[in-house]
Parts: structure tokens; sequence; C-alpha cells
């Protein structure tokens, strides 16, 4: 599902890829979210769930989220509250920050004095260089 065949971009670009899980339920016999979530999670991919209804699976949901789940967890009580979360969502989800791995290159432009945010994906990210660079090539650390 995230290749760039289906529309994700570069990993160059340094976009964080985002995927939105909505259930009212629980998942059906056969079917391991655990499993699928670990893999999403392995990927770099920010998971956010939203459960709709009094029918929902909770640990499913928690599993399933990234962390922390306070920002990528949410419960409703019907479809007609999603109202209630669109600010919140909208802000979350465009401000996630993209995953990189040691010696990942991305390039991007950036309006103004905007930053953008990356997040490494090495499992103890005490001693993680960045370098920049601007427009001239000199580079920074």
């Amino acid at each position: 599902m995230f290749t760039e065949a289906n529309g994700m971009r570069a990993a160059t670009q340094g976009v964080s890829r985002v995927l939105i899980v909505l259930t009212d339920g629980r998942s059906s016999s056969g079917y391991e979210p655990y499993t699928e979530a670990a893999l999403l999670h392995a990927q770099g991919i920010n998971v956010f769930s939203i459960g709709v209804g009094q029918g929902v699976e909770v640990a499913e949901l928690e599993a399933m989220a990234s962390l922390p789940t306070e920002t990528h967890l949410y419960m409703l009580n019907s479809f007609q509250d999603f109202s209630t979360i669109v600010d919140s969502m909208s802000s979350t989800t465009c401000n996630e920050a993209a995953a990189v791995s040691v010696m990942d290159r991305t390039m991007g432009e950036l309006d103004g004095c905007k930053r953008k945010y990356f997040r490494p994906t090495c499992p103890h990210p005490t001693r993680v260089p960045i370098i920049t660079v601007d427009g001239d090539g000199a580079g920074t650390v």
C-alpha cells in the first residue's frame, strides 16, 4: 500500500507517512491487527486509530496506534462526532514528524521560517547527527 507507485512521496522528500484506521467493531477472524501494526510501525508509518461506538475493541486500537496513544487514538460515540476531532486530527497528522533512518538524505524547501521535523528510526537515538545544508551548499551539524 505504501509505495511510490500508489502515490506515496519518496523518502528523500522527508514527508511523514500517515495511516488512519477507522472501525466500529473488532478485527475479523483470521486477521491479526497486532502483527500488521508492528509491520507498519517498523516502516516508520504513523498510525492513527479511531474507534466509533460501543462495540470497539479498545486493546486492538491501542496496539495499532503509534505512540503516544494520547495523540494517536480517538474514541467517538457515533460517526456524527467526527466534527469534534477534525481540528485536533488535522493538526496532529500535518505536524507528524517524518521517519528517517541513519544516512538517509532528504531534500525539501521551507517557506520563510517554518520548521520541518524528523524522527530517527534507530532504537536508541541518543547521538544522531543532523546535517543541514543551505542553498549555497554550506552545511551545519
